[in-house]
């Protein structure tokens, strides 16, 4: 068994998913439609997945990459992320309002 505290990251490949690490998303949904959008994902290691949503969510394109950066800190056996995400990267029109979703996934079951 794994302490309680223990960080579970091994990917280190840019776009590759993986469903055993830690991660933190963040999806924006630049129409605010609920159905199209960008998304960025960072794993404790500071490993980047960055996609793009079309077709009511059930088109996802790891194809699509954008300069974006993060950063990672460990603190008590946890972890926390910056995201640094340039807006003139993503697909926006004047004015916009985007639709933010947030998620976390600790593979640690307790």
């Amino acid at each position: 068994m794994l302490p309680e505290n223990t960080l579970i990251a091994k990917n280190q490949g840019r776009d590759a998913l993986s469903k055993n690490d830690d991660e933190v998303g963040l999806v924006i949904d630049t129409y605010n439609d609920n159905r199209t959008g960008y998304g960025f994902i960072v794993n404790p290691l500071g490993t980047q997945v960055d996609f793009k949503i079309n077709d009511d969510g059930n088109n996802i394109d790891l194809n699509w990459d954008t300069e974006w950066k993060c950063a990672v800190a460990e603190f008590n056996g946890g972890w926390c992320t910056e995201i640094m995400i340039p807006l003139n990267s993503l697909n926006t029109k004047k004015g916009w309002i985007p639709g933010v979703s947030t998620w976390k996934d600790f593979s640690l079951k307790f």
